[in-house]
């Protein structure tokens, strides 16, 4: 991220090749995560920059032929490659975006247990509820039709300034779906959440 690159390397046999090198957004980097999310069964891969959240097609870049030698960049991608780019204005609601850290942390994980993953943003900088660094816990779903879209929202219940809410984020798989997990390292806390918004399910302590 001190470069604002991230390079892709690619295992074809005994020795890796360098796929290429993306750049072109500040801190690009930062955090990335990689599971399945769109309809094919290749992990797409994830990744943060000091804005957004990128979503890159796994099987696009499985299939790319390795970039020129060249700056950094994203033309060298293949057509198709780039999904979606997420950013923390996408979300309504009482939040502060500026200064959010949308991004510090990303996994991928199936909420719902469709068999396709959830696209988990950790912000450990939002401000909510009139009170500073709270942070936030910010949940996209991929659809053919519309991308990733925004889907919940979770903040710690017991909120309080610089508590710095998804700083950290891990998966805990539960009977056929995922859990989350969020760490709050200025409240001294981790928080497992349990339900989303997107669990149909019959588990009681969901309803």
């Amino acid at each position: 991220p001190g470069k604002s690159e991230v390079w892709l390397y690619r295992w074809l046999g005994e020795e890796p090749e360098v796929l290429g090198c993306l750049g072109g957004a500040a801190g690009l980097g930062r955090s990335l995560a990689a599971g399945r999310i769109d309809e094919d069964d290749e992990e797409e891969l994830v990744v943060a920059d000091n804005g957004d959240v990128w979503i890159l097609r796994g099987a696009a870049l499985a299939a790319a032929s390795p970039a020129p030698d060249e700056p950094c960049g994203v033309d060298w991608l293949p057509e198709g490659a780039e999904l979606d780019r997420l950013t923390c204005d996408d979300v309504d609601g009482s939040h502060v975006c500026e200064g959010s850290e949308f991004g510090a942390a990303l996994i991928v994980a199936d909420l719902d247990g469709d068999g396709s993953g959830e696209i988990i943003v950790g912000a450990p900088g939002m401000s909510a509820a009139g009170k500073r660094r709270t942070g936030a816990v910010l949940v996209y779903d991929w659809t053919q039709e519309g991308g990733a879209a925004f889907a919940d929202l979770r903040l710690l219940s017991s909120s309080t300034e610089g508590s710095r809410f998804g700083a950290a984020l891990a998966v805990a798989p539960q009977r056929g779906r995922d859990v989350i997990l969020a760490g709050a390292p200025g409240a001294n806390k981790a928080a497992l959440i349990y339900c989303s918004d997107l669990y149909t399910g019959e588990s009681a302590r969901c309803r």
